[in-house]
């Protein structure tokens, strides 16, 4: 997928009718390009590439909550089938990515994300689980055969990465960890409340200004799907970060039965699991070890 940011500019400039300023280039990756422009007057994010569409879908189910997000300014398509990608012009949240915030400055900001996400139960999905691209398009499955096909997914792809110079206790630790999530899995109701998750929560995502919670970006990894998948990854990015404070705010705050903590547990094994895969193939050593000591806090496992 080649970019072309002339082209991506001058359509953004067809289709919000107006001039723009290129301002900076924020991030420019295999999947899709970010930028900020602005008009001389309001500040704008255009994003190109191949999950603007989900972060279509979602950005207007989220306006209609009133849910702290971007608006969408307008959408298009550029190149043809083939080689083509989408484009969303979308308005800009002014603020700072909580993760670069103090670590005694978090806190009630991760309460109020989580209240905020509270929201997204209101975006439920009549058609099952998957991604929304697929759901509308009727072809939504449980969320529990979601989950499977992911994790499998996740787990092959970690087991095929190479993986000789991994130590035999970690190897032990991961094992038993797929043994977990695979008896969990299989456990899973297939009656669970199914409703739209932004599948990557985590504070880079969360945005802040004067110590007040701005909102949330990012949505091009959507799903539907089980409302404590996404607090699992939220878990995990402040278990990473060592953020003991914000994780009393996360256990006082989410109110779970016995259940639901099962649930909970089982997902955040997964999402470990999966960031260990992912760490693996762009050889992020450090990252990978924190998972591992995350994996034995969480299953007690005695190597």
């Amino acid at each position: 997928m080649r970019f072309e940011t002339n082209e991506i500019v001058s359509q953004a400039e067809d289709s919000l009718k107006r001039d723009l300023i290129f301002q900076v280039e924020n991030k420019l990756g295999v999947r899709n390009i970010v930028m900020t422009v602005n008009d001389g007057q309001k500040d704008f994010v255009i994003k190109a590439g191949l999950d603007t569409e989900t972060d279509l879908l979602a950005l207007n189910l989220l306006d209609k909550i009133d849910f702290a997000a971007p608006k969408v300014e307008t959408y298009t398509n550029l190149g043809n089938d083939v080689t083509g990608y989408g484009l969303i012009v979308m308005s800009k949240l002014n603020g700072e990515k909580i993760r670069y915030l103090p670590l005694d400055k978090r806190p009630h900001l991760v309460s109020q994300i989580i209240d905020e996400l509270e929201k997204l139960k209101l975006c439920k999905s009549e058609n099952g689980a998957g991604t929304l691209t697929e759901v509308n398009a009727g072809m939504g499955t449980t969320w529990k055969e979601y989950l499977g096909m992911i994790t499998n997914q996740a787990v092959s792809e970690l087991q095929m990465s190479n993986m000789s110079d991994i130590y035999d206790t970690n190897w032990k630790v991961i094992s038993r960890a797929i043994e977990i999530i695979k008896s969990g899995i299989e456990g899973l109701s297939e009656e669970l409340d199914i409703s739209l998750l932004h599948n990557d929560i985590n504070l880079a995502n969360c945005l802040a200004m004067d110590d007040k919670f701005v909102g949330i970006v990012d949505w091009s990894d959507a799903i539907y799907g089980d409302s404590l998948y996404d607090l699992s990854r939220f878990r995990m990015n402040l278990a990473q970060s060592k953020d003991e404070s914000s994780l009393k705010i996360y256990e006082q705050k989410i109110k779970m039965n016995s259940e639901e903590k099962g649930r909970e547990k089982l997902y955040y094994l997964c999402r470990l699991v999966e960031y260990l895969g992912i760490y693996r193939k762009y050889r992020n050593d450090f990252w990978f070890n924190r998972n591992i000591e995350l994996l034995l806090d969480e299953i007690g496992y005695q190597a």
